[in-house]
């Protein structure tokens, strides 16, 4: 992938990217991402996250949200690998939640708050990602975009984070593949 073409990439809605219906994404922004080390997205959590659950986010939305910035850059890394756009790789493509080895909750978040996503990708191999997550909540948003945008390569999950970070969630070997839909 160009350079070009990774910040073109970071810079797209994941509402573009994913292929879940408007009411389920749980991904707004990318922050950083390098095909070959990881992706880290946000999600700000809305009141319709934790209707009828005690004000909180519950845990699957946490693996959700998670998988799901994890999956766009499996899509994205397919759609670029084959010369395809979003859109062709929608058409041919389901992107299938596949496994999730450990998850461990520290903490929950509220509504209003803002998670970050730290996913470092262990393996992309044919059209199949295997991946972790570190899943922080964020107090101070606007820290967001300067911490990530001045990150090294070799820095993701290395690095300390801002001290506002405060870490919610750990997953550990998500799993997906995008699965030919004339092939189901």
């Amino acid at each position: 992938m160009t350079e070009p073409n990774r910040k073109a990439w970071l810079a797209s809605d994941p509402r573009e990217i994913l292929l879940h219906g408007p009411s389920k994404i749980y991904l707004d922004h990318h922050w950083w991402f390098y095909p070959s080390t990881g992706i880290v997205g946000s999600y700000e959590v809305q009141a319709k996250d934790v209707h009828d659950h005690f004000g909180v986010f519950r845990g699957v939305d946490m693996i959700e949200s998670a998988g799901q910035t994890g999956v766009s850059a499996c899509s994205m890394l397919f759609a670029y690998i084959d010369l395809k756009s979003a859109p062709e790789v929608q058409q041919r493509f389901i992107m299938a939640f596949l496994g999730l080895g450990q998850a461990v909750f520290h903490d929950f978040v509220e509504q209003g708050e803002t998670l970050v996503n730290v996913c470092a990708i262990h393996q992309y191999k044919f059209r199949q990602i295997r991946f972790s997550a570190v899943v922080y909540k964020a107090h101070e948003p606007a820290e967001i975009a300067p911490y990530f945008a001045h990150l090294p390569e070799d820095q993701l999950g290395v690095a300390p984070v801002p001290e506002s970070f405060k870490k919610v969630a750990e997953f550990t070997d998500f799993i997906g593949r995008a699965i030919n839909r004339n092939k189901i």
